[in-house]
This record gives C-alpha cells, structure tokens and sequence, in this order.
C-alpha cells in the first residue's frame, strides 16, 4: 500500500551540530516515481501502486550532505526488488557476524565466511555483496562462496573496527537478505612511544631543594592500544639513581638526594618509556640539571635554555649562536648590574663534556661555532652548557645556561633494503589482489626525506606493489605450468628534493597446485591404445610400457597407474612404471584379444585421474610362407619433405585387402629402417614421414609390413614387402677443402706448366647435382690469358705464348 515503509539508508557525520546534520537526496535520475525518500530520516517509503511491475527490479542512487554542505564521496544505490506474490528471501546462518583480524595482514587474507541459503536450503544459488559500512574498499566478498577477505592494508590507530552489510541475493526476480559484520582490528605493537613537547629539555635547580621534591614530570603516549600503549618509565643514567628517581606510572623525577654545586655541578639525566608490548618498544628523554649554588653570584644569562637549529653539514667556523650574559645587583638584589667596568669582564666558556667537543665559543663576545662536521644520522641532538665567569682567582664568579643545538636533516642518505634480494612464494590459481609478501627499506634521513615509496620498475600484468606498505600482491591468477618463477624489480624512492633510491629484486616461486590430470602420450580422444603379443611368449616378458605426462610437479605429478577389466589377471602392470608384461603364455586359439581400461592417477590431494582403453592382439606364431603370401610395392619420396607428410599407402597398393574398415590392421616388422624415419597408420596403411629424409644418410629403405584380416571367422595376415627410394634434391652446394688457397711458382716456369688442381667435393648424391665445373671468377691483377682451369678437372696452368 501506499505510505508502506521499505528500506532506510543512513550515513554518518562525526561533526557536531549543524554540520553534522545529515540530510539525504536522490541523484538527478536516480529517484524513482513509485517510491519517496525522506530526506531528514532516510526512509524510502512506497508511493502508489506497483502493479504491473512485477518481476522487476527498480534502483534508486541516494546521496547524504550535511550541514556544512559537503557530500558523501560514495553514493548509496538502493536496489528494490518487486516480486509477484510473496518470495521468501535468503537467510543467513546468523543475524550478525563477529570476526576478529590483525592489522598487519598481508591483502587478500581471509578475516571470515558468511553463509545465506535459498528457501530450499541451496546454498549455491546465492550471490553475495558487499552493500554498507565500508566506502573505501577495505574488504571484499567472494560472490559465490561468501569468504570476506581484507583487499587495502588496515590499521588499528586509524580504524580499530567496522560494521559491514552484506547483502544476499537469490532468485529471479532477485530476493534480498542481508545480515551484520563487525570486523574488529586488533592492535599490533607498531607504534613507539612519544615524549612531548620534546624529548629533551634542562632546567635549573636550587642547590638548597628539599628531598623528595618532584623537580620535572615526563611526559609521553604511544598510539597503540591495550598493553600495547601502556608506558613505564625508568631512569638509566648510571650515577644519578643516588640523586634523582622516576615513579614508574606517572613520569614524576623527585630528588632523592642532597646536592652539591662544588662536588656536581650539572646533571644528565637519560629516562627511557617503554610499552608493554611485544616486541617491546621504547624511547629516550634527555633531561639536564644544572645545579644553582647557594651563594652563587654569578653572571646571569638572558634565558636558561637556549634553542637553535642547525642544519648536517653545516660547514666548519660557522657562527650560529650568540649568548649574553650579565653580572647580578652587586647590593644582592638578584638583578642585574647595568654598570660594567674592566673588573666586572664577562668571559665565556663551553663545560668541557662529551657534547661539547664539536662546537667552540668566542671567549668576549659569545658566539658558538660549530668545530665538527656535523651529522644528524650520527647524533640529532646537543646539550651544550654555556659557563659565563666574572671576575678572577678566587673572586671570580660563575653563572651557566643551557644550549640545545637540534641538527635538521639533509637529504643526504639513499634508501636501503632490508634485503637487496628476497625470495617469495604464492599458490597458483589465487584470485587477483591476493597479498602473499612485502619488500621493506629504511631511510637514515628523517622527515618527508624518509617517507619511502614503492613501485615496480617495469609494469608487470600478474604482480602489484603497494607503494606505501612494499606488499606485493597479484594481479591476476597465476597458472605454475605456463611459468614457474618470476623476477621483479623494485624501486624504492625517499620524498627527497631531489628524491634519493635504491632497487632490489624480489624473486617469486610459484607453488603448484594440482589442478591437472595425468594424460596419456600418443593417444588421440576417442582412440585406444594397442598392443600387438606374439603367443607363446614366457611369463613375465614385456609387452610394452603405457606412459601419461602429468605438468604438475611433486606428489602433484607423480603417477599411479592400474589396470581394470575382464581378465586383467593374465597381465601385470608396473604402478610406477606403467611397464605391461604377461603373468602367463599367451595363446591366440584360447583368446585371441583382451580389452581393458587403464588408469593414470597422480598422488595430489584431491587426487585426479584419467583413463584410456586398451586392446591387446595376441598374434600367432606360425608364418606362412612368404612366398606367394608376400606382395612387393615401392614408394618413391624427395629428400626435404616435412615430417608428418603421407608418401604413400599400402592399402591402395594391397590388392588381396578389401575394402574393410577396421578390420584389417598393418605393422611394421622389420626392414632395413631402424632409426623410425618412416612410420605405417595401423587402420589406414598410410606411409608417413616421422623424420625429416636425408638423400646422403640413405637413399633406400625397406619395410617389412604384416596385414592382418579379422573380417573371417579364421584371421589371415600376409606380408608386405615395401621398398621406398629417396631421390635426391640439389641441397649441397660444392665445397673447397681449403680457403684460400697460396701458390708459389718460379718466374720462369715454363708456359703450359699445371701449376694446382682444385678438387671439390659435393655431398648431394650421384648424378647432375654433384657434378662439378670449375671456373675462375675474379683475378688480380687483372692480366688477360695468364692462366687458364680445366672446368671438369679443375686442372689450373699457365696459359702457353702465342707465336713461334
């Protein structure tokens, strides 16, 4: 009826108030006008009759806008199904699904199966999408089996859970079911703790402080979750536990000891948060102390901490720094003296410590320089301590300051693989987007100039990379028969200006899978194979070897073969061999013809087999004389022809052969042809070439052919005596057998004189095409009826002096 609700979309804004208001529209062409859209509420309402709409389905495109004005990036297509009376649709096993994953699973991981069947319990009709709660494509479903697996990397601080609708679909028209998923991501320890505002910081401590003061709190988070985020601090410092402590929870350093500005003037302390988690992970901060004495009437500087930046490889002398310091009230009221006279000079100094040594100080006018190169890989942060000194000898007084010199980075290091070479290995035959491996590099730089991407050097059509994560994931399904292994090049480039990179190769294995059948070699579809016995053979003797080629490779390729059918206990066939050998004599008057079945089934699980028929003849021993049962014929064949070519039949020639289709069969039993150049077809008598003829390895072969007749109620055979000549082709051309030839000959030999004879030799058979003529074609230097070549001979002389 009219005003019957049907369906509601909803969409989630974070923002508050007017801005996270949500209202909904159709598309322009995406309503419908049999159904109404409540645009505050989201319900998709009927508004008049649907009759003659049966059987159809009609799709609406909703899209939601806050108030702000901004719109969902993916709309909502609504797909309404009218049937015609009333259709159950699918039902899943449960309302809702609960499945767990790790945010460091590789894409293509299986996180669950959902299952819906039809109103006859078939599962197999039903298709399944996935239809809410997941616009960026995080996951996809397997449409036939249900199987929800991740298809982007996923990452806990970002999202730790989703709520997916997946929807099922059977029927024609289609019947809708859906049912709920929470997908929870469960936390991996990938993040290090966080000190801010800083991870380092100084301050100045009164000599005369109570014990158990809290003199500073540290400060950190960890982004992880769970004992993944729970931080505890210690203090690591060797020599200051005596002085000052850190409560584990809380980051609060107190003093636990007295202090003493003549015995210890300054402090640093090291405090090191750690997570819970495993492996653990952990962070320092850097604290320093200076102590204040208690009579101390030292210079004062303008600031206690001082903060600079410096960038690696700033060049040497550099000035980076001036600090001031000025003398205290002489009257003790802890200002500072405006008055300055020889005996109230100021002089600077850095304390002689381990930070100290790469940086230097004006004496009068306190500039700080830098001394040594400097290198942020190597060490990111100094802790310098500023003394300024007034007065001399004993009257002299000090004040101090703090200078923490940060060292900014330079593009300065290139990406470095984990490993320059890694090796891999996926199933063949996974769907496409199948994760299965991840190259990783590091960057010594920091900042954008660490930020790493990956891509393959070449575009490859069965591999993907990400760029951000260097998980490597397929493209398409892989089939291990068409290749075996792959060889990618990768390239990793740091966001750098200009950008930095490195190569490495991932080497891929593909692992087999047996999704092929044994087949067997030289059988035709339809054709059985034949075994042709002499009777009277002794137990045990061969009679032939059956061979099936499985492309698999392992257990997946190895083959078992058996034989099946009436009387199959009269032979024995090798399981691993295929060989075939007789238990018993044979005798053709007792059967003259055995049929069996034989099979090829590998060792894969699941297995997979297939068989061929086979016919063994069992042939009798007694010949008749060849002569008058012996029929002479000769085929004639060129040199050059393609294996595979018929030269000839022995059926057209055999006058005593009728007409008999597939009772008459033809074998090769002797003859001169030992290396199988010529083969006969069993049927048909046809004569073809199974190896390519060569006129000067054998110009003449014979064939020794039996034909044996089944048509009568007694078999016959008779013999064919076949003889093939192979004519010769002009395939050779003549060769010297040397080149070049030298000659030497004294000036005054007399004219005449046969001075060589060229002999060449040509490898086509007797007759015109190896006959040779010789003939001179070029001479230098070109004097005329100098010499003169016999054309048959190749006989050279001088040529003999016209005149008396």
């Amino acid at each position: 009826m009219p005003g019957t609700s049907v369906v509601r979309v909803t969409a989630h804004d974070p923002d508050a108030g007017a801005n996270g208001k949500v209202t909904y529209h159709t598309v322009p062409d995406g309503g419908s006008s049999f159904f109404t859209l409540n645009k505050d509420t989201g319900v998709i309402s009927l508004s008049r009759s649907l009759h003659g709409k049966a059987n159809s389905v009609i799709a609406m495109v909703i899209t939601a806008r806050d108030g702000g004005g901004l719109t969902a990036p993916v709309n909502a297509r609504v797909n309404i199904s009218v049937v015609a009376g009333s259709v159950a649709p699918p039902v899943f096993e449960q309302a809702q699904y609960f499945f767990t994953v790790s945010e460091d699973v590789l894409r293509g991981t299986e996180v669950g199966v959902v299952r819906a069947s039809s109103k006859n319990g078939v599962f197999k009709d039903v298709t399944y999408t996935i239809s809410a709660g997941d616009p960026d494509g995080y996951f996809m479903v397997d449409p036939e089996t249900g199987a929800l697996r991740t298809s982007l990397p996923l990452d806990h601080e970002s999202r730790p859970f989703y709520n997916l609708e997946i929807q099922a679909r059977s029927g024609s028209p289609p019947a809708f079911g859906e049912t709920r998923v929470r997908v929870t991501i469960a936390d991996v320890n990938d993040n290090a703790p966080i000190f801010f505002p800083s991870s380092s910081e100084s301050l100045l401590l009164a000599e005369a402080t109570k014990m158990g003061t809290v003199v500073y709190r540290v400060q950190a988070e960890d982004l992880d979750s769970g004992p993944n985020g729970q931080l505890s601090f210690d203090l690591m410092s060797a020599g200051v536990q005596r002085t000052f402590g850190v409560e584990r929870s809380s980051g609060e350093i107190r003093l636990i000891g007295s202090l003493s500005y003549d015995s210890i003037p300054r402090y640093d302390l090291q405090v090191i948060a750690k997570d819970s988690g495993a492996p653990q992970l952990s962070a320092t901060f850097s604290l320093v102390v200076h102590i204040q004495a208690e009579n101390g009437q030292g210079p004062v500087f303008d600031t206690m901490t001082y903060r600079v930046e410096l960038k690696e490889n700033t060049p040497l002398n550099t000035n980076f720094l001036q600090v001031r310091a000025l003398n205290r009230d002489p009257n003790g009221n802890g200002g500072s003296s405006k008055g300055s006279t020889l005996s109230s000079t100021i002089a600077y100094r850095l304390r002689p410590d381990g930070d100290a040594a790469g940086f230097g100080i004006a004496p009068d006018s306190g500039w700080l320089f830098v001394k040594s190169a400097l290198d942020r890989e190597a060490k990111d942060i100094y802790l310098l301590t500023v003394l300024a000194t007034s007065g001399s000898g004993q009257m002299g007084k000090t004040g101090s300051a703090t200078v923490r010199v940060s060292v900014t980075d330079e593009n300065d290091n290139s990406p470095r693989f984990s490993q320059e070479r890694v090796f891999l290995a996926v199933r063949e035959n996974l769907p496409a987007g199948t994760g299965f491996g991840r190259v990783s590099a590091t960057d010594r730089d920091a900042g954008l100039n660490s930020r790493l991407a990956y891509r393959l050097l070449h575009t490859d059509r069965f591999f993907q990379i990400n760029s951000q994560t260097g998980e490597i994931s397929t493209r398409a399904a892989l089939d291990r028969e068409q290749q075996s292994s792959y060889q990618l090049i990768v390239v990793v480039q740091d966001g750098g200006t200009p950008p930095r990179s490195a190569t490495g190769t991932a080497h891929i294995t593909v692992l087999d899978e047996n999704d092929n059948a044994p087949a067997f070699s030289h059988t035709q579809p339809g054709r059985e194979n034949l075994i042709q016995v002499q009777e009277g053979l002794p137990a045990d003797s061969l009679l032939g070897t059956l061979h099936a080629k499985d492309p698999d490779e392992g257990e997946n390729g190895t083959i078992f073969y058996s034989l099946s059918g009436s009387r199959a206990e009269r032979f024995s066939l090798n399981p691993n061999t295929g060989e075939l050998r007789s238990s018993s004599s044979l005798r053709r008057a007792e059967k003259a013809e055995y049929s069996f079945t034989v099979t090829a089934m590998d060792r894969g699980a699941p297995s997979q087999s297939s068989s061929a028929a086979l016919r063994i003849q069992v042939i009798g021993s007694t010949r008749t004389p060849p002569n008058p049962n012996t029929l002479s014929m000769t085929l004639n064949s060129v040199e050059g022809a393609k294996p595979g070519s018929v030269i000839g039949s022995v059926r057209a020639h055999d006058q005593r052969e009728m007409t008999l289709n597939g009772q008459v069969t033809y074998l090769v039993v002797g003859g001169t042809d030992h290396e199988g150049t010529f083969m006969v077809d069993r049927l048909t008598g046809d004569v073809y070439l199974a190896r390519e003829l060569d006129y000067e390895k054998g110009s003449r072969y014979t064939l020794q052919i039996e034909v044996d007749d089944f048509s009568k109620a007694y078999p016959t055979s008779h013999m064919v005596q076949l003889e093939i000549n192979v004519k010769d082709s002009n395939d050779h051309a003549p060769e010297f057998p040397e080149d070049p030839v030298t000659i030497v000959i004294p000036e005054n030999i007399q004219a005449g004189s046969s001075i060589y004879t060229f002999q060449a030799a040509d490898k086509d058979g007797s007759g015109p095409n190896s006959e040779i003529r010789y003939s001179i074609q070029h001479q230098w230097p070109d004097i005329p009826d100098l010499f003169s070549l016999d054309p048959v001979t190749g006989v050279l002389k001088t040529r003999p002096r016209d005149g008396p």
